[in-house]
């Protein structure tokens, strides 16, 4: 009888371990099941950075400047864009590198870089930003307008320059000045 009764306690102090054991696996394999679900949910959270085409409201806008008289027009570059959520806008000379973005503080341009490294002599790019982050972006041509600066290769307006934007006539279209 002595030796049953020890056999029935080693049986189940077995059981009982083989229980906890299988216990921790399942809790280990659950915590390792929701750890990937939350990593996946929180990579996938950034969104898509809209395109907006801009070409062609600037190009009215140059052809209106071009058949008035005056040498400098007021340019409401403002009212093209048709949102609202951006606190300034980084105008991009071509051939940007990704570490002048980074160095100019702007984040979350991953997205579109490969957009923005194909530009040419003949393009020009618009980041709109909130809070350094891009929200939307913008590639036009530079033939109408030259929104580039000699020897900047990010220039940053926020909404208050942007009204106070002006147009000087030059030989080879517009060059954009800003009024303080």
């Amino acid at each position: 009888m002595y030796i049953g009764s020890k056999y029935d306690r080693s049986l189940k102090l077995f059981k009982l371990m083989k229980a906890l054991y299988n216990q921790t696996i399942m809790k280990i394999i659950n915590y390792f099941f929701l750890s990937m679900f939350l990593l996946t949910l929180g990579c996938s959270n950034h969104p898509k950075i809209e395109r907006i085409e801009l070409d062609s409201k600037l190009e009215k806008v140059a052809t209106e400047a071009q058949e008035d008289t005056l040498e400098i027009s007021r340019f409401t570059f403002c009212e093209l864009i048709q949102r609202n959520d951006w606190d300034e806008v980084a105008i991009l000379s071509p051939y940007i590198v990704a570490k002048q973005l980074e160095n100019g503080g702007i984040k979350d341009y991953n997205q579109i870089f490969d957009d923005l490294e194909t530009m040419n002599d003949s393009k020009c790019s618009f980041l709109f930003l909130q809070k350094k982050r891009v929200i939307a972006y913008s590639i036009i041509n530079r033939g109408p307008i030259n929104f580039s600066k000699p020897l900047v290769s990010i220039f940053y307006l926020n909404k208050v320059d942007c009204s106070r934007l002006k147009l000087k006539k030059m030989a080879s279209g517009f060059d954009l000045l800003v009024d303080k």
